[in-house]
C-alpha cells in the first residue's frame, strides 16, 4: 500500500499452538494506557528501553474508531485538522464497531 518491498510473511504463531484474546489480557498495552503503565511488558522480561524501541518499530498500523474516537474531540494534544478528519471518518463507528483507519507514525 505504501510502495514498499513487498514479500510473503506466514501467519500464525511461533510460541504456541492456541490463540486467544483472553489468553493475552493485560500483556499488550491498550491504545488508552499512558506511559505511566510502562512497565506492563516488565511481567515478559522486557526493560522500558527494549519496550520502547518495541513500539518504535510499530510505525504503520492501524486503530479502532472505537478506542479514540471520544477523546477527538476533547483533547487539545489533536491537530485540528486531523481531528476533523478523524471525526469524518469515524462518524459511522456506533453502528460499524469494526470501523478503522491507518495511521503512519
Amino acid at each position: 500500500m505504501l510502495g514498499r518491498p513487498y514479500y510473503n510473511v506466514y501467519l500464525g504463531r511461533k510460541d504456541s499452538r492456541l490463540s486467544s484474546a483472553s489468553s493475552i489480557e493485560g500483556k499488550l498495552p491498550k491504545p488508552t494506557m499512558g506511559m505511566s503503565q510502562i512497565n506492563l511488558f516488565a511481567s515478559s522480561g522486557f526493560t522500558v528501553q527494549e519496550m520502547m524501541a518495541l513500539s518504535g518499530a510499530h510505525t504503520i498500523g492501524f486503530s479502532h474508531c472505537k478506542d479514540f474516537s471520544s477523546n477527538v474531540g476533547n483533547d487539545t494534544h489533536y491537530n485540528p485538522r486531523f481531528a476533523q478528519a478523524l471525526k469524518q471518518v469515524c462518524a459511522d463507528y456506533p453502528k460499524n464497531p469494526t470501523l478503522s483507519v491507518l495511521h503512519l507514525k
